[in-house]
């Protein structure tokens, strides 16, 4: 049965020194921000509100520094969607205020100039959702509102020409039903998914393993699936499908590519959900909390709580970011430290008593050489809350005692916290202590 943790107070297992940081160009907390990365560096992103500026911005070092790379002259219309699929080629979709699509653009310089492609496109005032596999690999799905088949159409020439693509019958209660497709998401060039949406909530999955020429019906069952609003995989086999129910969203996990499936109960409605390993699992809640399990779903711990709705999540080994409302682009990083417990020798011979304390513990450690020493106490999100010593020390033992308070004196609340040992600016140690009132 699955569970979610607040808080991680594991004292033998490796740290995370993690660290939040929004790294939004926009200056208003009314901004929605919408986009796309495809590394830890590149990314382009917009503002997504009714009134937005319609300015396309880029960044190549994480969102150090934002470059406006392209504003949109037509004022009827806004951006919806971007999806890079490379630093150089990708597309742009543009919606109406009704958020139905109106036109698509593709880039070939990395989002400076655009073409409009809105004569290759098929039945583009009915197009439900869109996704390249790389400049030339594409498909178009279309909404149908009678009894009948969506339609699926697949380029292979960058949007030029299109051919339709059979997809397969579905069946409720083995009634024949029309659906629409609502997302993709291909694991490499040949392997893909796509969620789909019937009618009453109902919802399946397609798989390809060709490109998308063939795709199957996943499940005729619907015992268990409601409309489905995105499909990631980390593999074949292991993914997780984001569900709209008829009174809430919530999120399946499948292990055995679509056969089975684990409900994942978190406190909250979900808002977005990405892989960052084959074990780890980040996912958003409607209440702002972001969670991340590494245990393949099992657990899930809160690891930073925003007071945005997050949309959008992307990954890319230890960084990640998260795109949402009011403003915010956070970027998470973390490095993996090992506790100077578990190590077989400790040139700073770094010690805490007691542990866990109340109300205050003594700290002691030594260095080699007269160095500059900065020792601080961070909280669960990386946050530094108390600095301890900051100044250039003697070389030998040092001892010194924090009685449990923040910058300002005030005391801080029950709960885990990290004290990070810096040694001429470089991180040496970081040690778990547990405070209780």
């Amino acid at each position: 049965m699955l569970k979610w943790i607040i808080i991680l107070f594991l004292l033998s297992s490796p740290l995370l020194g993690q660290e939040w940081i929004n790294v939004s160009p926009f200056s208003d907390n009314l901004v929605s921000i919408s986009g796309c990365f495809i590394s830890a560096n590149e990314g382009w992103i917009f503002d997504r509100r009714l009134d937005a500026d319609r300015e396309l911005y880029y960044t190549s070092d994480g969102g150090d520094n934002w470059e406006l790379i392209f504003t949109l002259t037509n004022y009827y219309a806004r951006f919806f969607s971007i999806s890079m699929t490379d630093p150089l080629n990708g597309w742009l979709a543009l919606t109406n205020d009704y958020y139905s699509y109106i036109s698509f653009f593709k880039t070939s310089d990395g989002g400076h100039t655009w073409q409009n492609m809105e004569d290759h496109i098929i039945d583009i005032e009915d197009v439900s959702s869109y996704h390249f596999i790389d400049d030339n690999i594409g498909f178009i799905s279309t909404c149908v509102y009678t009894d009948s088949l969506p339609n699926l159409y697949k380029t292979i020439d960058g949007g030029y020409s299109w051919e339709s693509i059979e997809v397969p019958p579905m069946y409720v209660l083995n009634n024949p039903v029309n659906y629409r497709i609502t997302t993709f998401f291909f694991l490499n060039d040949s392997i893909g998914w796509a969620g789909c949406h019937y009618e009453w909530a109902v919802g399946n999955v397609l798989y390809t393993s060709d490109a998308g020429e063939n795709w199957i019906a996943m499940d005729n069952s619907f015992s268990e699936v409601s409309a489905v609003q995105s499909v990631t995989f980390i593999t074949e086999q292991i993914g997780v499908l984001l569900c709209y129910g008829c009174l809430f969203p919530y999120v399946l996990l499948t292990t055995d590519n679509c056969v089975n499936y684990t409900w994942l109960d978190l406190p909250g409605y979900e808002n977005a959900i990405n892989f960052q390993n084959d074990s780890t699992i980040w996912i958003t809640e409607s209440s702002g909390g972001i969670y991340r399990s590494t245990d393949l779903g099992d657990t899930f711990i809160l690891e930073y709580l925003s007071d945005s709705y997050i949309n959008d999540i992307y990954c890319f080994n230890n960084i990640g970011y998260f795109l949402g409302s009011n403003n915010t682009l956070l970027k998470f990083t973390y490095q993996l430290y090992i506790d100077d417990d578990l190590l077989p020798s400790n040139d700073y011979l770094f010690s805490t008593f007691p542990n866990p304390f109340n109300p205050s513990t003594t700290i002691s450690f030594s260095i080699l050489e007269d160095s500059k020493v900065e020792l601080n106490v961070c909280n669960v999100k990386g946050q530094i809350v108390k600095t301890i010593v900051n100044n250039n020390l003697a070389k030998g033992e040092h001892i010194f005692t924090w009685n449990g308070t923040d910058k300002s004196g005030k005391t801080l609340s029950s709960g885990v916290y990290f004290y990070k040992l810096n040694i001429n600016d470089r991180i040496e140690v970081m040690k778990k202590c547990l405070l209780l009132k």
